[in-house]
């Protein structure tokens, strides 16, 4: 589906190719989509994955650890409510600073608030002194950095 026909070049003449296409016979025979052939994009791509991931057992641990600590399913809906909060409240600013700023520093900043607010419960946890209204709070911080992400 994506592949062309030998010699045919979609990038314009046969003497212009990009700079990401490898000349080599074993990469020429993987079929990959077009966009996967740009290193930068599969890069952009796993790491968007792997924080996919991550943010999926933030969501699973988090509830976990409130269910295991009041075993009210009620403050479990509650933390879903302070992490999505946030998007309503600051989306429209984040949107605003995605168009003015560089997008890659908005991501890299907000990025490195989520994991200093991971780093921060992980502390606490450890410790063994986190409390409701302070992962109630770092949910919400780590919401409005996730926000500026999206």
């Amino acid at each position: 589906m994506f592949r062309y026909r030998r010699g045919a070049r979609p990038f314009g003449p046969a003497t212009a190719t990009p700079p990401y296409v490898s000349r080599s016979p074993i990469a020429s025979r993987i079929p990959f989509p077009a966009a996967l052939r740009a290193p930068e994009f599969r890069k952009f791509w796993a790491g968007n994955g792997f924080l996919f991931f991550a943010r999926v057992m933030d969501v699973a641990v988090i509830s976990w650890f409130i269910v295991q600590l009041t075993d009210s399913p009620f403050l479990v809906a509650l933390v879903a409510v302070a992490r999505m909060a946030p998007m309503a409240v600051a989306g429209p600013t984040a949107g605003i600073m995605a168009d003015r700023f560089n997008q890659i520093t908005v991501m890299r900043i907000s990025r490195a608030v989520m994991i200093a607010t991971h780093l921060a419960m992980a502390g606490l946890i450890a410790v063994g002194s986190l409390d409701l209204w302070q992962l109630y709070f770092i949910v919400t911080f780590g919401g409005e950095a996730w926000t500026f992400d999206m």
